[in-house]
């Protein structure tokens, strides 16, 4: 869905969503392929941003690269500034929030020009931690995630993964609410077949038949659906290839420039979830 982001001019909204996207591909390439994941590559880029403002000579420029922040240059930090502060207010009737926070070493105290600049682009809160105590630690930081996500992430910090050399953790959740602007009804749902790559089973199918944005892209053997949330201002992109076993290749011929070039058009047909925890 396009949406007019409150950056300081175009060429910097555009360089941010291109970063942001080609970022997310170059992530998906590196995740186990043929595996049931969820993750969000913004969540992830906005804390090691964090990181690439305390970071300098060579691993400033390999991080840049690595997070697609090159065309941006000194504006990347006050880009997410911009936007996180843009979803704080314009996620319509939706719930979506976001938050950061760095736990820093008592032994090791960072340059307060550091802690000051992560508070002012991303309203990151600071507290100081004794990591040798690391079961304390990570209770404390799981603690702070489950309140910030309404307790869907619970065990963020897995045990032992802190000790007395940890010199600063930084941490970015994300909680989204929202109801499908067209709800699928629990009445009309059925046990259907599913098939992935391996294996077919039945399960919980809901449906519906409603007007949607869709697109068929032959030549990538790839559909795909948008469903908006209440209010449409946000939406949900659902891409499905069309051969049983397409997923690979999707995964692999997928760039910024396909993601650009989706025809939409509104489509009535009668359109089947197949996933018996995907709730409305």
């Amino acid at each position: 869905m396009a949406t007019v982001l409150p950056f300081p001019n175009k060429e910097v909204s555009a360089a941010f969503s291109r970063s942001n996207s080609g970022f997310m591909l170059s992530l998906l390439k590196q995740l186990p392929s043929q595996s049931n994941i969820f993750y969000s590559p913004f969540s992830i880029s906005t804390a090691l941003a964090m990181v690439h403002m305390g970071a300098r000579t060579d691993t400033l420029k390999e991080m840049s690269q690595a997070l697609h922040f090159e065309e941006m240059d000194k504006d990347v930090h006050t880009a997410f500034a911009s936007y996180l502060d843009f979803l704080s207010k314009e996620t319509g009737n939706c719930t979506l929030k976001t938050a950061n926070r760095i736990y820093q070493s008592m032994r090791f105290k960072p340059k307060e020009s550091f802690l000051q600049n992560c508070n002012k682009h991303f309203k990151a809160t600071v507290e100081a931690v004794d990591f040798s105590q690391s079961e304390e630690a990570r209770k404390k930081i799981n603690s702070w995630v489950s309140q910030h996500t309404e307790n869907k992430i619970r065990d963020l910090i897995p045990a032992r993964a802190l000790n007395s050399a940890t010199f600063m953790v930084l941490v970015n959740a994300i909680y989204f609410k929202g109801n499908w602007n067209s709800k699928f009804e629990s009445k009309h749902t059925e046990i259907m077949e599913f098939q992935n790559t391996n294996e077919k089973f039945m399960t919980d199918m809901m449906h519906q038949k409603a007007s949607f944005k869709f697109c068929h892209m032959p030549d990538l053997m790839l559909n795909a659906l948008q469903l908006p949330y209440q209010g449409k201002t946000l939406s949900m992109l659902i891409l499905l290839p069309t051969a049983v076993d397409g997923i690979e290749s999707l995964e692999k011929n997928l760039t910024e420039s396909v993601l650009k070039t989706f025809n939409f058009k509104v489509d009535s047909s009668n359109f089947n979830v197949g996933f018996s925890d995907f709730k409305d």
